[in-house]
């Protein structure tokens, strides 16, 4: 009786994190109403759309994969458009793949290449942590440039929120960037109050994650610890594509250093941050000339703001830039 009982209690508590969906789910993932086929947010100006169906998400073999609805004017038409995420995605990192051409496409020397996500593991992936990732890549990124499968040109405007409301069959409600950033308890979301066990995090990681924490801790209360580099995803307004970069608090300092990266011209933007012990603070950025950047942006390309730390861990900067656009950025957990 009692190995039939730690049977159950295992089977429960890993059921959504020792389970990756296969191409058997295809059917049940219709089922609930995903797209048949969808993109990622992106600037596609200079790239082909990606479109990735059902099916080739499974192919991977992910944890997770959600369900997300975007109220939008879709060629002047109010839409609820829908999009799938997948866990094996690194949606925040996208990379041009050249296709191979057939033979009547080699005529054309200027074939523009897929803007495609890179791959990552997921073994590790919470589902807070997926929800996390993509509402904030929902709520940060631009639709821009993108195109059907037939070439046609989709002109989104006039965005709402980001709404998730599926993470594999477990449905939510009223799930978005704002609301999860104001209280990050996924139970209060759920249709079906029922389904709380299944997006239980694992304590076992978190747990021993604090002795060892500890345990350092303690055997170097005298050394002074350089922090590890901690991602960012920063929306800059007006500006056409999402920057990515990180940031690291200095050794036994409430100084801080900021790097982004502007890929599609090659520079570094650098940038500095000062907090308190209670992660509060301000920052500011400031990035080199550059003449072949858009209109507004070629000089004086700079900002700051204040910074605080959400109940996540996440650190969130506010603020402006020199012509008063809003700047935002999300890092990593600290």
């Amino acid at each position: 009786m009692k190995k039939i009982f730690l049977l159950v209690l295992f089977f429960l508590s890993c059921h959504s994190y020792c389970y990756s969906l296969d191409k058997q789910d295809i059917q049940k993932l219709k089922d609930h109403n995903y797209p048949l086929k969808s993109f990622y947010i992106d600037n596609y100006k200079d790239s082909k759309t990606y479109w990735i169906s059902i099916e080739k998400h499974l192919e991977l073999k992910p944890k997770f994969v959600a369900m997300v609805l975007l109220d939008v004017k879709l060629n002047g038409k109010d839409t609820k458009y829908e999009f799938i995420y997948n866990s094996r995605h690194n949606f925040f990192k996208m990379v041009k793949v050249k296709k191979e051409k057939k033979f009547y496409q080699k005529l054309y020397i200027f074939t523009k290449s897929e803007l495609q996500p890179s791959l990552m593991n997921d073994d590790r992936l919470t589902y807070g942590s997926f929800i996390e990732k993509v509402l904030d890549h929902c709520h940060f990124s631009e639709i821009k440039g993108v195109k059907d499968s037939e070439g046609k040109s989709l002109r989104f405007s006039k965005r709402g929120e980001c709404k998730i409301k599926f993470v594999n069959f477990v449905q939510f409600e009223n799930l978005t960037f704002e609301k999860f950033e104001e209280n990050s308890d996924l139970s209060s979301y759920l249709v079906n109050k029922k389904d709380a066990y299944l997006i239980t995090e694992k304590t076992v990681q978190k747990s021993l994650k604090n002795e060892q924490e500890k345990t350092s801790k303690k055997n170097n209360k005298k050394t002074k610890k350089i922090s590890e580099y901690r991602s960012l995803a920063l929306s800059w307004s007006t500006f056409d594509d999402l920057i990515v970069g990180k940031m690291r608090l200095g050794s036994g300092t409430s100084n801080g250093d900021i790097t982004l990266e502007l890929t599609k011209e090659n520079n570094t933007c650098e940038g500095t941050f000062v907090i308190s012990e209670s992660y509060v603070g301000t920052w500011s950025i400031v990035c080199p000339d550059n003449d072949n950047r858009q209109l507004g942006f070629k000089k004086n390309m700079m900002a700051s703001g204040t910074i605080k730390k959400n109940e996540n861990g996440h650190l969130i900067g506010k603020g402006k830039d020199s012509l008063g656009k809003k700047v935002r950025f999300v890092s990593e957990r600290f």
